[in-house]
């Protein structure tokens, strides 16, 4: 972003900022960055940039209200959250049909996380989980994405023995569809940490566009979209105790699942439209542009 700021400076173009993730108060509180020179030095820049920036638009409430609680305007600062193309995600009973037998599942129940598997992502809690659950092997958790933590989840399975746990690459976004409507139940888990009550993990949005009912391992912002959707329940973070309970809960009733996910679905649709957020966004560039 920096690099971003100085050329629009340099050629006098309005400069706005989309805040995604808090930098670099996550990474703190993640234990990531700890050397207290560059915490001093990546802080300010993020002051400068909000500073020098027209606007700030924020992803979620949470990203919202922590920017303007420490000092910006609330004049300055607009809230467009991620949005969902319902032309690629959407129930796609075919699709679900053709993942199954793919990969042999026509006779499992499937507990899917599909997304990032970074530090972040707090995916341990799901490998506990699924240590619980062993016993039961008509239950297969299938994790789908790349990052920094993939290889030590690889190296946990072997270690654990999990029979009942299998890792996949990633997918084009365009396939993310048939991959998720290819699940009984969907996970969204992240680390438990303070920033992480004003996220909206894009996974979630995109679980619920397909009609699936959710466990999320998420406070705050997420947790209230799925309890005001009545589109599934939520687990304590690193609680997978609670987690594997919950499966057997949701597997063991599918009228409820299919209510949840019918909720969610109807939630996303007259809340989370992309189309909706591209012209929100449009119209804020449209009115820097203009003044």
């Amino acid at each position: 972003m920096f690099p971003a700021w100085l050329i629009c400076k340099l050629r006098r173009i309005p400069f706005v900022l989309e805040v995604r993730d808090l930098w670099p108060a996550s990474a703190v509180q993640m234990g990531i960055l700890k050397n207290r020179q560059l915490i001093g030095i990546m802080s300010w820049m993020e002051r400068l940039l909000y500073n020098q920036s027209e606007k700030i638009v924020a992803l979620t409430e949470g990203i919202r209200d922590d920017i303007c609680s420490r000092g910006w305007s609330k004049n300055k600062v607009e809230l467009v959250t991620c949005g969902v193309d319902f032309d690629k995600l959407y129930p796609d009973t075919l699709g679900a049909e053709f993942v199954r037998n793919k990969f042999g599942w026509q006779n499992k129940k499937v507990i899917l996380y599909f997304g990032a598997l970074g530090e972040a992502n707090n995916l341990t809690v799901t490998l506990r989980a699924a240590q619980r659950l062993q016993p039961r092997e008509d239950i297969v958790f299938v994790l789908i994405g790349d990052g920094m933590k993939r290889g030590e989840i690889q190296k946990q399975i072997i270690d654990l023995g999990l029979k009942n746990l299998v890792v996949l690459p990633p997918v084009p976004k365009d396939d993310a569809r048939l991959y998720i409507n290819a699940a009984d139940v969907c996970l969204v888990t992240l680390r438990d940490i303070p920033l992480f009550d004003g996220a909206i993990p894009t996974k979630l949005i995109d679980y619920m566009a397909c009609g699936k009912a959710v466990l999320c391992g998420v406070r705050g912002e997420a947790e209230r979209i799925v309890k005001d959707a009545v589109a599934g329940a939520m687990f304590e973070p690193d609680n997978d105790e609670q987690l594997s309970k919950l499966v057997v809960q949701f597997l063991s009733d599918k009228a409820l699942t299919k209510s949840m996910g019918a909720g969610g679905l109807a939630y996303v649709q007259s809340r989370f439209s992309a189309l909706k957020m591209r012209q929100e966004m449009e119209s804020i560039l449209s009115a820097v542009v203009n003044m």
